[in-house]
């Protein structure tokens, strides 16, 4: 028997009403976002390669309207001699990230023949007010010198470093400064395949706690 009119529009109308409660199938299948600190804690858990105090700048440029990071400059010391064991700095040779510029490429070079890329993964406020945060980078190294091992760096206990007033950057007569903003980090080298197998002494041992040679501030 032939379905009536009325019928048709009623099954048509349950269809699309089931359309709307039911949840999208392609929204299901997508990952859920980590909450910004989750990865870095995570990380942070896992196989410790060694630990860096940096000391240096944050560098900013005007444009004309507003401040363009352009990246650290940043000397790096062993948290124990004191002494310097390499440096911190934008890579304008690197090869960036699909749409940044070269200049937001962070890198770190060692003494001992060490030299790694990273890009960031995650990011958290820090702790101390007006301080750049704090990150989880990735790292692509040249598998060289102490961090070798390394596939990951945290930044952590940041002080400073934050990007100028803005009504210094507001007009075109502004455009071109460049600010240096002095910051401190202690940089946090692992490798996330790995277990930190550590026990609480060692790792307390590798706290960076001396002072750089000529310098009353505390590694911390």
């Amino acid at each position: 028997m032939p379905l009536s009119k009325t019928f048709l529009a009623l099954l048509l109308s349950c269809a699309a009403l089931v359309t709307l409660l039911t949840p999208g199938v392609a929204a299901a299948d997508e990952p859920a976002k980590p909450k910004p600190g989750v990865l870095l804690d995570s990380v942070g858990r896992q196989k410790f390669i060694a630990k860096f105090h940096a000391e240096g700048v944050q560098q900013y440029e005007c444009n004309g309207k507003e401040w363009i990071h352009k990246g650290p400059s940043a000397v790096l010391y062993d948290g124990v001699t004191g002494k310097p064991i390499g440096t911190h700095f934008s890579c304008e040779s690197c090869t960036p990230e699909p749409g940044k510029p070269p200049a937001e490429v962070p890198a770190w070079s060692f003494f001992d023949g060490g030299r790694a890329e990273g890009s960031v993964r995650d990011k958290i406020d820090s702790k101390n007010k007006g301080a750049v945060p704090q990150l989880l980078l990735k790292l692509e190294g040249n598998g060289k010198g102490k961090t070798g091992e390394a596939d990951h760096v945290l930044r952590l206990n940041t002080s400073g470093g934050i990007a100028p007033p803005k009504k210094d950057c507001a007009t075109p007569q502004d455009k071109g400064k460049w600010i240096p903003s002095p910051y401190q980090a202690d940089y946090e080298f692992r490798n996330s395949q790995l277990d930190d197998t550590r026990t609480d002494e060692e790792k307390e041992a590798a706290r960076p706690r001396a002072k750089k040679p000529g310098s009353t501030v505390e590694a911390k």
